[in-house]
């Protein structure tokens, strides 16, 4: 770990000995490997074909790393996006799909195919997976618009999880969803604190759109 570290510390003259590691038979060094590519500043957009390959590793610790190390890219991961989508909607561990998810959001492209992924993934049996897919809606902003009625519906208890529910309800607040204002106005009145404080928040946040 310490040598993986120094690794990065190297920057992009140490980019083809992690890439190297990646196809090592140690699924330790390989998700190491992964990680790392992530951190390199400037970032590293040559690895993403790379990490995409890994997405689909035999081991779920190395695609986790993948997943985390194109979050870490940012747009700069554009490229991977089908990829995300496809790890997000059938990867077996659902530590893969969350950050699926979350890279999906930060990454922040391609909302025509991420936006119905992000949708479905609502429904997932994990909570931290539809937490994420909520969060990663909102910060796709204005461009996920039209599943603002889903949204709405996770925010009134179609899921049990207040997490869940927390999180849509920020994402109408960053979608600015003026047509959410009646539910906001409701959840005002939740049981649930932190439901009833990212009510508070997302009408403040609609507000500002509105002046």
């Amino acid at each position: 770990r310490a040598a993986l570290g120094a690794l990065v510390g190297i920057g992009k003259p140490a980019v083809s000995e992690l890439l190297r590691l990646l196809k090592r038979d140690n699924w330790r060094l390989r998700a190491a490997a992964a990680e790392a590519l992530g951190w390199i500043r400037p970032k590293v957009i040559s690895a993403v074909p790379a990490l995409m390959k890994a997405l689909e590793d035999k081991d779920w610790r190395v695609r986790k790393a993948a997943a985390t190390a194109l979050w870490s890219l940012e747009k700069e991961a554009a490229a991977a996006v089908p990829s995300l989508v496809k790890a997000l909607l059938k990867d077996e561990s659902e530590e893969v799909r969350w950050r699926a998810a979350r890279a999906l959001g930060r990454i922040g492209e391609k909302p025509s195919l991420v936006v119905p992924a992000l949708v479905k993934a609502l429904e997932d049996r994990y909570f931290y997976v539809r937490q994420q897919a909520a969060e990663a809606l909102g910060e796709l902003g204005e461009r996920a618009k039209r599943v603002v009625p889903v949204l709405i519906e996770v925010a009134k208890k179609k899921d049990e999880n207040y997490f869940v529910r927390q999180d849509a309800i920020r994402a109408l607040g960053r979608i600015k969803a003026e047509e959410a204002l009646p539910a906001l106005l409701e959840l005002l009145k939740d049981r649930s604190k932190y439901v009833r404080r990212a009510a508070a928040e997302a009408l403040e946040e609609i507000g500002e759109k509105a002046k």
